[in-house]
């Protein structure tokens, strides 16, 4: 680049992201404003001139002005646009876009990046975000942008209060809380969807306590109960601060006598209605209430059923109202919304970390605000440990992202995302249909795509980022090689016809639990899930940890971790990929390797990455799409042939690790 030429920011892995300064290539208002008016310009030529668009952001700072200009450029040239009306969840703008058929979405939001940048996400139509070619064709169009660039009041333009079937004259405001209750419907539906029976015409998944004969027993039906024991002080229904205020504003109902909704893998209707709720607000909503409130939840499923764990007793009821979960949201925008969830759910006792819970744009108690950064959940973990939590949930900053502590052996510790992924991808399969389709990126765990085939379904890698795996499935993504050979000694076909994405996930801590509902990434949903799994497991004595461990006796032992390199800039991470590249080792922590090399790869998986592999390990190197980083993802593989065997695998797996960390620590 020529001395004195500054370039304007780039659409990345999350759209722009960059430090809030002055210039092209900084998040300002000049930045944004060009930006929104390249993409109005960008939606015209495509005749979606006119349409609806979604505005939202998170608590950064900036992100309140980032905003209102964002909505102001769009609204002068022609758009019907809905400004979110408060910092809200990502995943909340994500859904919005689907359910009210919007042509685009911006969220203002730089997720768990320090606190000194800020982003610019966009959503296409259908709630995906922006993938290539239209990214490179949108920077034409900012590039195009001159001076002056109009702003107008979204006011007069806004949308028509019937999309959402609410009256004439509705303010605008009104139509955000009515999308905010809209999500909660959905999330909170959540376990009864999980327990809706799969029509599987194929081997169906195994039994939450999975063992290596394939034996089946059907789920457990759920049975929440009332507690009439005494409301522990610290339980957050005695905190009205933290959870009530968005009741208030949401004016929630709760009646619990209607018909469950369908299964998980139901995708909305694209020539429906728009606006038209996947559950009623009485269905799903979150009782306000104070201390001793509970969910009154139904009873699902058949009650003949045999519990999985005891299967010649009666089932076992799950009891929401009883576990025990510990949050953070991290100082972000997810608090509120979360909680609200998890209460629509019926997950009433709820322990939330105080220092944490409002949104901060300082984010004063964590270096960075990443739930994978080491010492970032260390509050979540004490709380957790105090209160004898059976679950810790940490959310990031714009909620998009959903991390899970556990007790094991030695205190509470975080979960992989890996460890998550392949926990909550097993427990959406038991509900999905025959034939469903997972997927993850190529930087995670290789155990998705050695369960998927055995459950009956089908599994695809994308490259790394959400906006790619939400498009699994749409044809541009192929098989995983596992699930291929399953599938052809299975006597499967190998190309059957085109599935239904019913899960997703990134390792870095990015879970989809309901891609009919949010195309992306969600934090919350997520949360409601391993409540709910962990909900399960507790009525059998069982934990998390046992399932992974039951996991590990079915397909070997997969263990991972991350070496991640932060360097002064991007840039920088290029320089030490390219030098791997020029000279790529043979031999890693003395065990010959080979290596692929992504960037040489013809077709969609063509990446910028290393992939080194062994008989006993896989280590994928690249630079971070949204920080200056260089990642090195590792995972090593043990055989475990029988219980007895396993901690001798562990600790041979904890070995291969550290060797391999002590090799890429050193790049």
């Amino acid at each position: 680049m020529p001395e004195g030429i500054v370039l304007m920011l780039r659409f990345g892995t999350a759209g722009l992201r960059g430090p809030l300064r002055d210039g092209p290539d900084g998040m300002n208002v000049e930045t944004v404003s060009r930006t929104t008016a390249g993409l109005a310009a960008w939606l015209r030529e495509r005749c979606l001139g006119g349409g609806v668009v979604i505005v939202g952001r998170d608590a950064r700072h900036g992100s309140a002005e980032f905003a209102t200009a964002t909505a102001e450029v769009l609204a002068a040239a022609g758009f019907a646009v809905l400004p979110l009306p408060r910092p809200l969840p990502t995943p909340v703008l994500a859904f919005a876009v689907r359910e009210l058929k919007a042509v685009a979405g911006v969220q203002i939001t730089a997720s768990h990046n320090p606190a000194t940048d800020n982003g610019y996400k966009l959503y296409l139509s259908g709630g995906s975000q922006l993938i290539p070619p239209a990214d490179t064709e949108i920077e034409r169009c900012i590039e195009a942008v001159r001076d002056p660039i109009p702003r107008a009041d979204p006011l007069p333009t806004s949308p028509d209060p019937h999309l959402l079937n609410l009256p004439s004259g509705t303010p605008i405001a009104e139509l955000g809380e009515e999308i905010v209750r809209r999500y909660l419907d959905r999330v909170a539906t959540l376990p009864t969807r999980l327990d809706a029976q799969p029509d599987h015409t194929t081997t169906p998944p195994a039994r939450l306590d999975t063992q290596p004969d394939h034996t089946t027993t059907p789920p457990a039906r759920l049975d929440t109960q009332p507690d009439d024991a005494t409301t522990p002080p610290a339980q957050l229904d005695t905190q009205p601060d933290h959870a009530d205020t968005l009741h208030a504003r949401l004016d929630t109902q709760p009646d619990h006598t209607t018909t469950p909704p369908a299964r998980l893998d139901t995708q909305p209707d694209d020539d429906a209605q728009p606006g038209r709720a996947e559950a009623t607000r009485e269905q799903a909503a979150a009782r306000p209430g104070g201390s001793g409130t509970e969910t009154d939840s139904e009873t699902v499923g058949d009650p003949g059923r045999s519990s999985e764990a005891f299967p010649d007793v009666m089932p076992l009821p799950v009891r929401r109202n009883e576990l025990r979960i510990a949050l953070t949201p991290m100082h972000g925008v997810g608090g509120e919304t979360a909680v609200a969830a998890l209460r629509a759910a019926g997950f009433t006792d709820v322990r939330v970390v105080d220092e944490q819970f409002a949104p901060d744009p300082d984010f004063p108690t964590v270096s960075f605000p990443n739930p994978e950064e080491p010492g970032a959940s260390d509050l979540l973990l004490a709380l957790a440990d105090r209160v004898d939590a059976d679950v810790a949930i940490a959310l990031d900053p714009d909620a998009d992202r959903c991390a899970v502590g556990v007790r094991g052996p030695d205190g509470f510790r975080m979960l992989r995302g890996d460890e998550t992924g392949v926990l909550l991808g097993d427990f959406v399969l038991r509900s999905a249909p025959a034939d469903a389709l997972v997927a993850t990126t190529i930087v995670s765990s290789r155990l998705l795509g050695k369960l998927a085939p055995a459950r009956g379904a089908r599994y695809a890698e994308t490259l790394t980022g959400f906006k790619w795996l939400a498009r699994a499935g749409s044809g541009t993504i192929g098989l995983g090689p596992e699930a291929a050979a399953e599938r052809h000694h299975a006597g499967l076909p190998i190309v059957p016809r085109q599935p239904r994405l019913v899960y997703a996930y990134e390792e870095a801590i990015g879970h989809c639990v309901d891609p009919a509902a949010v195309r992306d990434k969600d934090g919350i949903s997520a949360a409601v899930a391993v409540a709910e799994l962990v909900a399960r497991l507790r009525a059998e004595d069982r934990g998390l940890l046992d399932l992974l461990d039951d996991y590990a006796l079915e397909f070997g032992l997969h263990a991972g971790d991350q070496v991640s390199l932060r360097l002064a800039d991007q840039a920088a991470a290029a320089q030490v990929l390219a030098r791997l590249r020029e000279n790529p080792p043979d031999v890693i922590a003395g065990t010959p390797v080979t290596c692929t090399d992504s960037a040489q790869v013809r077709g969609p998986m063509r990446t910028d990455a290393l992939i080194f592999e062994a008989d006993t390990f896989r280590v994928v190197v690249r630079p971070s799409g949204t920080e200056p980083k260089l990642k090195c993802y590792l995972e090593v593989f043990e055989p475990v042939p029988d219980r007895a065997a396993l901690p001798a695998a562990k600790q041979a797996a904890a070995q291969r690790l550290s060797e391999l960390r002590k090799y890429f620590e050193n790049l």
